[in-house]
């Protein structure tokens, strides 16, 4: 039960049965292609369209999509979009969980970024990227969250 309540979409059971398997493979493909593994129900963030982000005097609502990416400097979270940044009162990890899975991914302890605003990710000695943003900002991509990148899209 704790698994659907952190979106789970479905189930096995040892022994794995193909059938069973294969239909649990694809209620997870259609999901995915549907953005809806953190969506499964009406009251996710995720089925939002529009972002909540607390600020000091209120909330700011965002299109998910325009978010290009979002940094800690240490004190506060700033929520980049191409055209305005917002200063928020949530953690990373609170607008991780607010934030559609799909194009969003952490890329290091400070910075998430959203995968379609991405132009580039050029290596650095340390083994992880500065990842080349649309709007022209570059965001540093840890050595680990860059092994992690590689495999999620099929580099070596």
């Amino acid at each position: 039960m704790q698994a659907f309540d952190v979106g789970a979409v479905d189930y096995l059971l040892k022994p794995v049965d193909d059938v069973r398997l294969a239909r649990a493979l694809a209620r997870a493909r259609l999901a995915l292609d549907h953005g809806a593994v953190a969506a499964l129900d009406a009251s996710s963030p995720a089925k939002a369209t529009k972002l909540a982000i607390a600020t000091h005097d209120g909330a700011a609502l965002v299109n998910p999509c325009d978010v290009t990416h979002a940094t800690f400097d240490g004190s506060l979270v700033t929520v980049h979009t191409a055209a305005r940044s917002i200063l928020t009162e949530d953690t990373l990890q609170e607008l991780e969980g607010k934030l559609p899975r799909g194009p969003f991914e952490r890329v290091h302890r400070r910075a998430i970024v959203n995968l379609d605003h991405v132009d580039r990710l050029e290596s650095v000695g340390s083994g992880g990227y500065v990842a080349c943003l649309s709007t022209g900002k570059r965001v540093d991509v840890s050595r680990q969250s860059a092994r992690r990148l590689r495999r999620r899209l099929g580099l070596r």
